[in-house]
């Protein structure tokens, strides 16, 4: 709440003695009042204001001290300053108010809105009886003058606001009644491209669509351009936000066509208002574009590229055009559309040289993606060393993420050598980073022992170091432990120590217990690699029984059971006939 506001109010409200012992200081006060409740001359009241000290009212009456406080106070909120000075000049003015000057007033009414908007972000549950307190008030006498727009304004907002912090604390009832009952106050006076009168409703639409009632929050919003729509018709900026609004909302319904419409009539809307070029269309475009790739109108979608194209080449802002090509991007790449992918990415490569250093590497990423998934395994390693190059610029956690999907794709692509190499650099760096980096230490250790599948000695010595290496660093049981842990078990089920495997395995397990994770594709594993440690101890019965888990959790997460886990089943089936 602005106290600036409030200010309008005070003139026809106060009454100041001009008894020939008046101080200089009272004057000066009055004087400063008149400017701000005209917003006139600030820097003069600011002047004057200046050569006035809280110790030079200390003898004054009630009502001057009030005025030091409240013209204080609303210069610094008219300067927009944040300080606990203005906090306290707020409290002193409600307490003058309080216990002399009067509380059943519409401007008593916005200090305690005043002080309630100061403290909401920080400490809510302070705000809340404020705005509490300035609702009582209201309902008596001032809410009854129903003739007192300045009040009406007042009292709809102390409920638009109160209903705000209801909603931060999910009390629905209160926060949907207040919403709607602020809008019954202030719609009354509706004033062309602004907001206020409706603001409660608009308010209630975006609480409906954020919990995901999207029928409510179309209706809802649907009042609102009823309401902007019989005072000033469809072509104004307040009646464009909605309906982009309520398009969002059908959006997210699922009602795509619906959406569509209306973002393709907001966007004629915006032409024939606001011009071809306005700042609006930049939302619109996307969403629309994007929403019609949702609904695989794909030709659609790229027909209306051209018009993004000019928007974004008059507006000068080719960094928004391609954001749009990404975004298509990343909605083909997920519809499986990657010819048309490859297509998008190619017009931002085009202009890749006016992006960041990062950007330019989340492309080169995304390109070399695409590539792997249309099956050109060179394109795919080139993008992505020109990946690793520029993230050799960025940040550290970075390049190493770059660097290992590099080495993956380098042993895709037949390059052992160079993937060995890559492998064993980046564990380098891990270690001397002391990094896990969310496992791709145990995933890379895991990589470079598969280069040593013939020769378990070797692998068992890798597994084993890394092993001492978590330990000495972090001496904690985490997924980067476990995934070393299981492969050590992995190794020793291979060399014939079934009892040291099964030991492995059973803290593998454990871990994963722990850290919630029983209901994963690395669960399933451990207890897949349990069961044949069971088996080659001629444990049937337990080994069964870890099959036969491993393979509900194979179906559930995947729909299908993994080969081995069936094929050790069978045998366990055959072994009891």
């Amino acid at each position: 709440m602005k106290i600036k506001n409030i200010l309008l109010f005070l003139c026809s409200l106060l009454f100041f003695p001009t008894h020939a012992q008046q101080t200089d200081i009272a004057s000066k006060l009055q004087q400063v009042y008149r400017i701000l409740n005209w917003e006139s001359d600030i820097e003069t009241a600011e002047n004057l204001l200046s050569g006035i000290v809280e110790s030079d009212i200390a003898e004054q009456s009630d009502t001057t001290k009030y005025m030091f406080y409240y013209c204080n106070a609303g210069l610094m909120d008219m300067k927009e300053v944040q300080s606990e000075v203005k906090i306290d000049y707020i409290r002193k003015a409600i307490s003058l108010r309080e216990q002399s000057l009067g509380i059943h007033d519409s401007e008593y009414i916005e200090l305690l809105c005043a002080l309630a908007t100061e403290l909401e972000d920080a400490d809510p549950d302070a705000a809340i009886p404020l705005y509490e307190r300035a609702m009582v008030v209201g309902m008596y006498p001032f809410y009854l003058k129903m003739d007192d727009d300045a009040v009406k304004q007042a009292f709809g907002i102390a409920m638009w606001s109160l209903a705000h912090l209801y909603e931060v604390k999910g009390y629905e009832n209160q926060l949907i009644s207040l919403y709607r009952e602020s809008f019954d106050l202030l719609s009354a006076d509706y004033k062309a491209n602004d907001a206020t009168s409706y603001i409660g409703l608009y308010a209630l639409a975006s609480y409906y669509g954020q919990h995901n009632r999207y029928d409510d929050a179309i209706s809802t919003i649907n009042e609102v351009l009823t309401y902007i729509e019989a005072n000033e018709g469809r072509k104004c900026p307040g009646y464009i936000n909605a309906l982009y609004l309520q398009a969002s909302f059908y959006g997210q319904k699922g009602d795509l066509p619906q959406a569509i419409s209306q973002y393709e009539e907001n966007i004629q809307l915006i032409y024939d208002t606001l011009g071809r070029y306005d700042e609006k269309l930049d939302s619109n475009y996307g969403n629309l574009f994007a929403t019609l790739l949702d609904a695989w109108q794909i030709d659609e979608a790229y027909r209306l590229l051209d018009a993004i194209n000019d928007y974004y080449i008059r507006i000068n802002n080719y960094k928004g055009w391609l954001n749009i090509l990404y975004g298509g991007v990343v909605k083909l790449e997920e519809q499986q559309q990657i010819d048309k992918a490859n297509e998008l990415c190619d017009k931002i490569i085009e202009n890749i040289s006016i992006l960041s250093i990062e950007e330019q590497e989340i492309i080169a990423s995304k390109k070399s993606q695409l590539c792997y998934k249309s099956n050109d395994i060179a394109g795919a390693v080139r993008w992505q060393e020109r990946a690793v190059e520029l993230a050799d610029e960025l940040d550290r956690d970075t390049f190493l993420l770059a660097l290992s999907d590099l080495a993956a794709l380098y042993r895709i692509g037949g390059d052992s050598s160079k993937s060995l190499e890559c492998y064993l650099h980046l564990k380098l760096l891990l270690e001397q980073a002391d990094l896990e980096m969310y496992n791709i230490y145990g995933n890379t250790i895991s990589e470079i022992v598969g280069f040593y599948e013939t020769n378990l000695s070797e692998a068992e010595s890798i597994w084993r170091k890394s092993i001492a290496h978590i330990e000495s660093k972090y001496n904690r049981r985490n997924a980067t432990y476990a995934t070393l842990i299981n492969g050590l078990g992995v190794v020793m089920l291979k060399s014939d120590c079934e009892n040291e495997a099964l030991n492995w395995f059973r803290k593998t397990r454990k871990i994963y217990e722990q850290l919630d994770r029983t209901e994963s594709n690395e669960y399933a594993t451990i207890l897949h690699n349990m069961g044949r440690a069971y088996m080659l101890r001629k444990q049937y019965k337990q080994a069964k029984t870890n099959l036969e888990q491993a393979k509900a959790l194979q179906i559930q997460l995947s729909g299908s059971v993994f080969e081995r886990t069936e094929q050790y089943l069978s045998e366990l089936e055959t072994m009891n006939k």
